[in-house]
This record gives structure tokens, sequence and C-alpha cells, in this order.
């Protein structure tokens, strides 16, 4: 929720800036996450999609495997039909980031 109500003032406050850009892209590196709850996934779901500002697409750094992965996989193909936005699961977020030529930050920064 705390990521979620900063993303809203950015997105308020850049509105212009991020339309210029092309969208929006929001990466995510939850390679942390063993497990995740249902309820919480319908929540996030629906805070991007009531954002109002494009999307270019959602990159997720993940280590799932197995089921989780697959249940990741097939709700990221539920957002993109419903939404109609991207959403990438990966393993690697640095090649995300160089394919949307964006530059990877250095590990010992701290992005908020």
């Amino acid at each position: 929720m705390l990521l979620d109500n900063r993303l809203d003032r950015v997105t308020d406050r850049y509105r212009a800036e991020i339309v210029a850009a092309g969208g929006l892209l929001i990466v995510h590196d939850w390679r942390t996450i063993r497990t995740f709850d249902s309820e919480i996934i319908r929540y996030y779901i629906d805070r991007v999609a009531a954002r109002r500002v494009p999307l270019r697409g959602v990159v997720v750094a993940s280590t799932l495997d197995g089921l989780l992965r697959a249940a990741a996989n097939v709700i990221g193909g539920a957002v993109s039909k419903v939404y109609g936005f991207d959403v990438e699961l990966t393993s690697d977020p640095d090649a995300a980031l160089r394919r949307c030529r964006l530059q990877v930050p250095d590990p010992h920064v701290l992005v908020a």
C-alpha cells in the first residue's frame, strides 16, 4: 500500500511527462518473495488499473518456481488481456531494464 500510494503521487505530479514518454513502466524486484496471497494480487492489479496513466508494462523479477510461477504467469496473462498492458515475469531484471533502454541501477543505491 505504501508503494502504491507513493506511485499515485508520482503519477499525479508527472502525468504529462509520463504520457510524453509513452507510458509508465513499473519494475518490481520480488526475488525474495516465496509465496503470494490472491487478495494482495487483486489489490495490486486493481490499483495499477485505476492509476489512469498510460502503462508501457509491468516487469516483475521473481525466483518463483513450479506451481507458483505457473500461477504468476496465468495472472500476468489475464492482466494483459483485461487491462491492456504487458506483464513480464523474469528472473533477470537487469536484462529487462536494458531491453527497455533503461540504466541498470547501482546495487548499492536504494530506489524507492
